[in-house]
């Protein structure tokens, strides 16, 4: 369920639209890869990288992408 959870957020954070594909009785949400919003990915990967390899904390991550994502998206 929790990984449920996350796998939302991440496509609607990295896509700018997302479609529902529908197979009988399943359905899902399919990203449009043409609308990948490259400052997302960017911030996801530095994440990663802070996370597995300098061993940052969850806090100190959080609030380093928030910032940036504030200094990179306010004109």
């Amino acid at each position: 369920m929790i990984a449920n959870l996350g796998l939302w957020f991440a496509i609607h954070y990295l896509f700018g639209e997302v479609g529902a594909v529908r197979a009988g009785p399943l359905s899902f949400e399919m990203p449009r890869w043409n609308s990948v919003d490259p400052l997302a990915l960017l911030l996801s990967v530095a994440a990663l990288i802070a996370m597995l390899r300098l061993k940052a904390g969850m806090l100190v991550i959080i609030a380093a992408c928030g910032a940036a994502g504030l200094l990179l998206r306010t004109p």
